[in-house]
């Protein structure tokens, strides 16, 4: 939820025919991706993204949603109608532009490589952003 401490979440690993020998605090105030090797070489992976916008003035926003994140084939927009949207790689590199023309709007990441995003949205003077991460 909106406002919610993410720096004292601590992540809880469950294994199956291995044993857990220590912990770790993890901050999760920035979107992170995890590869882990349980002891015993129980493979794991999983990925952590904690949203934390900042340095926009984002209350016009709050009605947009991307989801699932992360996302594999495509990502669904919701209340974005009229937006202007550029999906820029993590070199800042624009990798897709499209104009919101619907309230839902099924947007395709089939031609993307697996990494995190940056969404911005744009509409007249205002701004915002949204952070996706492509996962196959």
């Amino acid at each position: 939820p909106e406002g919610t401490d993410l720096t004292a979440l601590i992540p809880s690993l469950t294994f199956e025919n291995c044993l857990a020998t220590t912990g770790t605090v993890y901050d999760f105030s920035t979107p992170v991706v995890y590869e882990y090797i349980g002891p015993g070489g129980c493979p794991s992976e999983w990925v952590v993204v904690a949203d934390i916008e900042t340095g926009y003035n984002n209350k016009d926003f709050k009605g947009i949603s991307v989801f699932p994140n992360p996302a594999k084939q495509q990502v669904i927009i919701r209340n974005a109608n009229g937006f202007d949207i550029l999906l820029y790689n993590s070199l800042g590199i624009p990798v897709l532009q499209q104009k919101i023309s619907d309230n839902l709007i099924s947007i395709d990441l089939s031609d993307v490589a697996d990494g995190l995003y940056i969404m911005h949205f744009s509409l007249d003077d205002k701004r915002s952003h949204k952070r996706i991460l492509v996962h196959k």
